[in-house]
């Protein structure tokens, strides 16, 4: 994946809100494990908030972040960084069925839908984890920037506005819901919405001909940058 495999929904993004979309090029595991896209992401955005107006004439008052599945994963990630460095938080978080947790022995019941995901098998699943985490000494359960739903209360309640989408027929539905739990329970700002009969990378489905579910994520990823832009 990249940002090239991503235009179908990034391209409308711009179009339909006049907004400017950066969509990051991070370095893919297994040649780049753990933590180099993650760094890539983090240098992008410092780029972003530092030289974005006089490289290319975008004053960024307002910066929301976005990803989906790992991209997800990586702006949560990105935010934990923030807001440890004391460098401006994104002003808000629209996470598309993000991956919140890398711990392979991990069971939720929504996991069970993986046994046969066309996107993502449990066996592809393993594999990406394995070719992520290639550093044994890494620890996926405790570790808030490989696993963002670790985090803790405190930082939780540092957090600035969060949306979530995910689909009824995604394997990371579960996670998706204790994590907006989590926000909810330290009175944060989040709202989540399930789609019926929506599969994981919905928002890649959203072209000529392809799953008509997948416009219904399309407008809501668009209605939640209104609101978090506030119209502007």
């Amino acid at each position: 994946m990249s940002s090239a495999s991503h235009q179908v929904y990034t391209r409308k993004w711009a179009n339909i809100l006049k907004i400017p979309v950066i969509s990051i090029d991070y370095r893919l595991a297994p040649a780049h494990p753990y933590p180099e896209g993650l760094d890539d992401v983090w240098q992008a955005y410092n780029w972003v908030i530092n030289h974005a107006e006089e490289e290319y004439g975008i004053t960024p008052e307002k910066i929301i972040v976005t990803g989906d599945s790992a991209g997800g994963n990586f702006a949560l990630a990105l935010t934990y960084k923030c807001i440890l460095s004391g460098i401006k938080v994104p002003d808000g978080l629209i996470l598309s069925y993000p991956s919140l947790r890398l711990d392979k022995n991990f069971f939720t019941p929504s996991l069970l839908l993986s046994l046969d995901d066309f996107l993502i098998p449990h066996t592809l699943m393993k594999l990406i984890v394995e070719n992520y985490l290639k550093d044994p000494s890494l620890d996926p359960v405790n570790d808030i920037f490989i696993s963002p739903i670790a985090a803790s209360d405190e930082m939780i309640k540092a957090m600035p506005p969060v949306r979530i989408l995910v689909g009824d027929n995604d394997p990371l539905q579960d996670d998706c819901m204790r994590f907006a739990e989590k926000l909810l329970n330290a009175n944060g700002d989040v709202k989540l919405t399930i789609f019926q009969g929506t599969p994981h990378g919905a928002l890649n489905l959203c072209f000529p001909g392809g799953v008509k579910e997948s416009f219904d994520v399309l407008n809501q990823t668009i209605a939640w940058f209104e609101e978090l832009f506030g119209d502007n």
